[in-house]
């Protein structure tokens, strides 16, 4: 599946696990999506997505 079809824009990086992604934008925003029942997304709340949602505590760090 290309990354585009999830919502992906701009993508120069993706980190993918066993039930959750991430990916790393040409702006230097994180974004993360797949199970989060534990928050392990670090998108401010428990719910699953299946769309790539920004990570807000990331925001304005250097993300490599």
């Amino acid at each position: 599946m290309k990354i585009e079809a999830v919502g992906a824009k701009d993508a120069v990086d993706v980190f993918c696990s066993n039930n959750s992604s991430f990916y790393l934008n040409s702006k230097g925003s994180v974004f993360a999506w797949g199970l989060n029942n534990h928050g392990q997304l670090g998108i401010g709340n428990k719910m699953n997505t299946a769309i790539p949602t920004l990570v807000k505590e990331l925001e304005g760090l250097s993300v490599k």
